[in-house]
């Protein structure tokens, strides 16, 4: 790739070769606090969602990561699937907004109100039939009491309903929000993760902490969206009222 750019941009291309006279150092500021924002919120969901297993292990006992993978995993299908659907909307949504059709967005947005409905009735499924697919796939060498099962699928639920928004969000460029609320949910989940530990003793009190520092997040996103986009219907051409 690297050796063909030299023919590419100075021989065949020449109008499409970079140039420092081209930089707008106008639109640096802009395009580094979308950056900054963006990356705080990787940061912040690195610290959320991916030091679980660390905790219980400090917490409990290593043995007690098993259970909470096996549950994590398979409900973790749902949001695979969401996200496999609903990441397109992302694009699709920036360039909607930049040709100001806000039809095209209310009909997006209500297609993944379906979406959600089909993760809703998938994840209601999969608890009713979780202890029957825990025997098939791992028998009885690992014990998953129900009531894990039942908070990691309302868990997972409430990442779709929050990534279901913030997938337009994102798209509108609208970070703000979400970074307010994820930046808080890491501050105030350590905390309180601990306290509910030592109170409870059970890693479903972890992923109860999980559920309960999501949900603001996820409302929040959702309130943002209806406040750029209000429950009326658009005019004849496709401007928001």
């Amino acid at each position: 790739m690297a050796a063909v750019l030299p023919y590419t941009f100075l021989k065949a291309y020449p109008q499409y070769r970079p140039s420092f006279r081209h930089i707008d150092l106008k639109l640096a500021r802009s395009l580094c606090s979308t950056g900054i924002q963006f990356f705080v919120i990787q940061i912040c969901g690195v610290l959320l969602f991916m030091t679980t297993n660390i905790l219980i292990s400090k917490w409990f006992s290593p043995a007690e990561v098993t259970p909470y993978q096996v549950a994590y995993r398979y409900f973790n299908i749902a949001f695979v699937a969401f996200s496999t659907i609903c990441i397109p909307f992302w694009n699709a949504t920036a360039d909607a907004y930049s040709r100001k059709d806000y039809k095209w967005i209310r009909n997006a947005s209500h297609k993944l109100n379906m979406v959600m409905i089909g993760i809703f009735l998938l994840l209601t499924v999969m608890v009713m039939v979780s202890g029957v697919v825990y025997m098939v796939w791992i028998g009885n060498e690992v014990h998953i009491p129900f009531e894990l099962s039942l908070c990691t699928a309302f868990y997972i639920f409430i990442l779709c309903l929050s990534q279901r928004y913030s997938y337009i969000l994102n798209g509108l460029n609208e970070l703000r929000i979400q970074l307010i609320f994820i930046v808080g949910a890491t501050i105030v989940f350590y905390p309180l993760a601990w306290y509910v530990c030592k109170t409870w003793g059970t890693v479903t009190g972890l992923v109860c902490v999980m559920c309960l520092v999501n949900i603001p997040g996820a409302l929040a996103n959702a309130w943002k969206y209806h406040q750029l986009f209000p429950r009326k219907q658009t005019d004849k051409d496709g401007d928001i009222e």
